[in-house]
């Protein structure tokens, strides 16, 4: 095996960190986000009449969601999703999701 040794300057606006440290990075940026309606129908592709009705009120999924939803009580109240539980249920659940979608 040959090897190479050299010296590599990194500006100042840049850190050097782990492969792991990174994807720690990563994951911790989804800590405390919550996501509207219509940004979890864009990031999965589909209309909010298709999430609303396909999933979110889907007896197989609603118990479930609803620890990490929140649904509106009133006139003027919104969805918030909590962003991680979220993509994790979707990374999870996503086969038996798409299978049938419908636009």
């Amino acid at each position: 095996m040959q090897t190479l040794q050299a010296q590599i300057q990194i500006p100042p606006e840049f850190v050097l960190i782990s492969k792991v440290e990174y994807e720690e990075l990563l994951n911790n940026t989804l800590d405390g986000k919550f996501l509207s309606l219509k940004e979890v129908a864009e990031h999965i592709g589909c209309s909010t009449a298709y999430l609303k009705n396909e999933i979110l009120y889907h007896p197989r999924y609603k118990e479930e969601i609803e620890k990490w939803c929140h649904f509106p009580t009133s006139s003027g109240d919104h969805y918030r999703f909590h962003a991680k539980s979220l993509y994790q249920f979707l990374d999870r659940e996503s086969v038996k999701l798409f299978l049938k979608k419908k636009y």
